[in-house]
């Protein structure tokens, strides 16, 4: 729908703390474009939950987009 065209080349994820309000921190490095225009654009995400600090990494990089 908006036309957006980008391949993951690198992801992370670590958590911040051992306790039970443990935050997770995500990173991620997306490559846009092909050949000479192709540039890494990378975001990281914290959340408490495991699953929504990667996508919050996502949603990091591609508003740098």
């Amino acid at each position: 729908e908006f036309g957006l065209k980008f391949r993951l080349a690198d992801f992370g994820q670590n958590t911040r703390s051992a306790t039970s309000r443990a935050e997770a921190a995500a990173y991620v490095e997306l490559v846009v474009g092909d050949g000479i225009d192709t540039k890494s654009i990378y975001g990281v995400g914290i959340d408490t939950s495991i699953t929504m600090a990667p996508i919050r990494a996502l949603v990091s990089a591609l508003n740098k987009l």
